[in-house]
């Protein structure tokens, strides 16, 4: 006899898990005001690293923790970056944003700038120039009748490299503030000494600055160096006119003390005479300086002039190869 055997079907039940959702950072935008970026995005699980490099898709060189889908960025090093956003949770990238910080390329503060001064008579000119690495942006003059005051002016040039003015005589301390965005810098302070008979110039570290000198009185001539700093050490030269340097075949007079702040040349002279003026810095830095002219009986009679001429001329004692 068949029997059959009766199956019996139970019926499974497959229960689907809900899908969890994508955590993905979309909509990357990037906004660039001077050095400052400010990136924003949409999406993602709220918890983010903002990655950048420096080609598209390259590797990483910064790469920042962010909560929230704003990030503004100060001070960026001008370049053209390659940023995405990494949802932390998922892991999931964002689009890449191009970011381009426009500037010279040089991320640092300023070195001090390079500052020079003159003045011929009441007339005041002040120049400045960036002195390497990373130059300044903007400039502020300081000016003060004693060191490191500024009660006389303080003038923000912007990018102008220097000004000119008809100043009251005296004497007045003057520094250049340099500025960029990583910072500033000061320049070295330099003297310039304003009045009728004055020259004021600045000669460079181991530097020589010459002046030519046309005689319109007969009379002794007397020329006198004066500067600030007793660790520079000037050298005043008398020379024939268009007389080169060193003047070593065309010397009439020198002063070259290796101590003070002064130096003192005397000469008798008649109209018409033309001489050149030399100022010879011996020391690892810049000075001001102020040349104070005269001609007659006054400052020194003749006779003490051709005396001191003949003392002093023309032994050359420290003239510079």
């Amino acid at each position: 006899m068949l029997k059959l055997k009766i199956l019996r079907f139970v019926p499974v039940l497959f229960v689907l898990a809900p899908a969890v959702a994508f955590a993905q950072p979309t909509n990357l935008a990037a906004a660039v005001s001077g050095n400052t970026v400010t990136l924003t995005w949409s999406g993602g699980s709220g918890s983010y690293v903002v990655e950048a490099a420096v080609v598209p898709g390259g590797s990483i060189v910064a790469s920042l923790p962010v909560s929230g889908t704003t990030l503004v960025v100060p001070a960026v090093p001008p370049g053209t970056y390659f940023v995405r956003v990494r949802d932390a949770a998922s892991n999931a990238l964002s689009n890449e944003a191009t970011v381009s910080v426009a500037g010279t390329g040089c991320p640092a503060p300023p070195l001090p700038p390079s500052l020079v001064v003159r003045s011929v008579g009441f007339n005041v000119t002040v120049s400045w120039s960036p002195s390497g690495g990373c130059a300044p942006t903007s400039y502020t003059l300081f000016a003060g009748t004693a060191p490191s005051l500024s009660n006389v002016a303080v003038v923000n040039t912007g990018g102008a490299l220097g000004l000119s003015a008809v100043a009251p005589g005296g004497i007045y301390y003057v520094r250049v503030l340099g500025t960029n965005a990583f910072g500033s810098a000061v320049s070295q302070e330099m003297v310039i000494r304003v009045a009728a008979n004055v020259q004021t110039d600045t000669v460079s570290a181991t530097g020589a600055v010459a002046f030519d000198v046309v005689i319109t009185q007969a009379g002794p001539y007397q020329g006198v160096l004066v500067w600030d700093d007793p660790t520079v050490d000037l050298d005043f030269y008398l020379t024939s006119a268009g007389c080169p340097y060193p003047p070593t075949g065309c010397l009439i007079s020198i002063s070259d003390a290796s101590t003070g702040t002064t130096e003192q040349i005397n000469r008798p002279v008649a109209v018409g005479e033309t001489y050149r003026l030399w100022v010879d810095n011996f020391s690892g830095k810049a000075s001001s300086f102020s040349i104070f002219s005269t001609i007659g009986g006054a400052a020194v009679s003749a006779v003490e002039a051709a005396e001191a001429e003949a003392a002093t001329a023309p032994q050359i004692t420290k003239i510079k190869p």
